[in-house]
């Protein structure tokens, strides 16, 4: 007879999945306002069991009766103040928190429904104490924090716990989703693993959150990126924290994001948000997407069977499909194939060029010291003939020294034989390779990296954290302190306003110069062609005599690649031409005939 109850309670719960089995009479969220909470048991029968706690609630839990009471400081914080790595320090004062209501129908059997939270959080000010879109989790303490299987401590195994992987160490959680204003706006339990390498060790890490059907739903419908964005489902995202080991400023990598947003290249969307565990303050981190073969699924339509997506972490790393093409790929780049004036048409075979140049031309922008040996993948669909396209993902070591010559810098010192490295190494003496990266470059600096912009995106996100830092650094001590953050962000402008220049020598010093000049000798007009189209990006043409006169002269265009210059109202002699391009000037002695 019991095993009958199971079964129709089973089906029962089945039908009515599409529904909550407890509805509350109050939506989950931030509130300025004490809050009287009813709940709704949609099934008919059984009781309501529930916890304030964030544990998980049984038939030994508050048995609901009437209205709940929730109120700020309802409950201490307690989860904040276990060790969470090896650098971990105890929280400065008290950590804010919410309220976890957790809830469940038991009937007389001892039969659970689903699970459904509401966490509330009561502040009178709470706009404007989180002036960003907020996350909240709710876990099972023992499955983050506890010592044999907490995922997020150490423990007491003999490989610590935070650096173990795969189902086995898969966590399910329920995750909510709230805008800055407070309002809940999508909800769904899903699988949590740590995230990351190196970072796996700071206190305060990175999830891997994975949809999937024993959790109820096989994706994540929801826009988490806005309606604009062009994937509008997920199977994995990833709650990212800042970096501790490169930068302060918290941002760096949501500002270069954020600068590469508009263009046509495999980029992570990321959205700010502070977090919340079991209603404990977790800080400052970001919503972002996750390079997978399920992100080349929905994006590109490709079935995740028929990819390989291959990472470069000091040597190459399969995360889907297998290393056969790869290996294709990296015995023609060491090959003697790869040479002549033939090199790169082979090349183009084998990549996606502009996905290379796009990745590759940011990365060299920003000067990242934590690239291509290091944060480099690549995927392909697994068929004869498709070529190899480039993730932009990972720019935390960015921004760091804008004097850095980052064509050197990739070909040699980051070079231990990643393709990168090595395409660099033989491309950067090839003139029409040279040309469409100097175009890139020239293009992104009189817009997305001009000053101007990186600028207003740097001022736009420290404006975004400066109401949060403060309360950020108690909780995790990281930076030391605002002051530190407040440096960080002083260099963070020097980078900005120096690096252009900088580059444009490293421009100068290493690429060809990226167009041709004739007749020379002229009689009447000169042609200027770039063996690339330099777009929006703005050049100057001026012409001297030997002893410095400057002359006007009048610039013809006849395509974005070719302009004539006219020379007929000059006398005879010898002059210099100067053609500028975002910074970079060009010398060319013109004998007038």
């Amino acid at each position: 007879m019991k095993k009958i109850v199971l079964l129709l309670f089973s089906l029962f719960l089945i039908v009515t999945a599409s529904r909550a089995q407890v509805e509350a009479s109050v939506p989950a969220g931030f509130y300025t306002n004490d809050l009287q909470v009813l709940l709704h048991n949609t099934l008919g029968f059984g009781k309501i069991h529930y916890t304030l706690d964030g544990s998980r609630p049984d038939a030994s839990s508050i048995v609901f009766e009437g209205p709940i009471a929730i109120y700020q400081g309802q409950r201490s914080a307690s989860l904040s103040y276990v060790p969470t790595g090896q650098e971990w320090v105890r929280p400065e004062g008290l950590v804010y928190t919410g309220t976890t209501l957790r809830t469940v129908v038991i009937d007389d059997n001892g039969n659970r429904s689903d699970e459904v939270t509401f966490t509330y959080f009561i502040h009178p000010f709470q706009e404007g104490k989180y002036p960003i879109d907020r996350v909240a989790l709710t876990v099972d303490s023992v499955d983050f924090f506890g010592n044999e299987s907490g995922i997020y401590v150490e423990g007491t195994n003999e490989v610590f716990n935070f650096y173990q992987g795969g189902d086995e160490w898969e966590r399910p959680l329920y995750f909510e989703l709230f805008n800055s204003e407070g309002n809940l706006e999508f909800s769904q339990t899903l699988g949590a693993r740590i995230h990351g390498r190196s970072s796996r060790t700071a206190s305060q890490k990175s999830l891997r959150l994975y949809a999937k059907s024993d959790y109820g739903s096989p994706f994540i419908f929801h826009p988490i990126f806005g309606e604009d964005h062009d994937v509008q489902a997920f199977k994995r995202v990833i709650l990212r924290a800042p970096d501790r080991l490169f930068t302060k400023a918290l941002f760096i990598d949501n500002i270069i994001n954020s600068s590469i947003s508009n263009l046509e290249v495999d980029n992570m969307e990321s959205r700010p948000v502070a977090v919340f565990i079991n209603g404990e303050y977790w800080g400052i981190q970001s919503l972002r997407e996750r390079h997978d073969e399920q992100y080349v699924r929905i994006k590109h339509g490709v079935d995740p069977d028929d990819v390989d997506v291959i990472g470069w972490d000091r040597g190459p790393e399969v995360s889907a499909g297998d290393e056969e093409a790869f290996d294709a790929l990296m015995e023609f780049l060491q090959s003697s194939d790869f040479a002549g004036p033939n090199a790169l048409s082979e090349l183009e075979k084998r990549i996606d060029l502009p996905s290379f140049i796009k990745v590759v031309g940011t990365n060299i922008f920003f000067a990242n010291e934590d690239f291509p040996n290091n944060n480099l993948r690549m995927w392909r669909k697994r068929s004869y003939g498709q070529k190899w396209n480039f993730f932009y993902y990972d720019c935390d070591a960015c921004m760091r020294d804008y004097e850095i010559n980052s064509f050197e810098y990739y070909r040699t010192e980051r070079n231990d034989g990643n393709p990168v490295s090595l395409i660099l190494d033989r491309m950067l003496d090839e003139p029409a390779f040279q040309a469409k990266l100097s175009a890139f470059l020239f293009e992104m600096m009189s817009s997305n990296f001009s000053k101007s912009e990186l600028m207003s995106l740097a001022t736009e996100y420290r404006n975004l954290y400066a109401p949060l830092v403060s309360e950020h650094i108690k909780r995790w001590n990281h930076p030391n302190d605002v002051n530190d953050w407040n440096a960080a962000q002083e260099d963070l402008n020097s980078f900005i306003i120096h690096r252009e220049a900088f580059l444009s020598k490293h421009i100068q010093e290493t690429l060809v110069r990226p167009f041709s000049i004739y007749p020379n000798p002229v009689v009447q007009e000169i042609n200027l062609e770039f063996l690339e189209s330099y777009g929006n990006s703005p050049f100057e043409v001026v012409v001297h005599d030997m002893m410095g006169k400057r002359y006007e002269v009048n610039v013809s265009e006849e395509s974005q690649k070719l302009f004539n210059i006219d020379f007929s109202q000059l006398n005879q002699g010898f002059y210099i031409l100067q053609v500028s391009i975002g910074g970079v000037y060009y010398f060319e002695r013109i004998s007038k005939l």
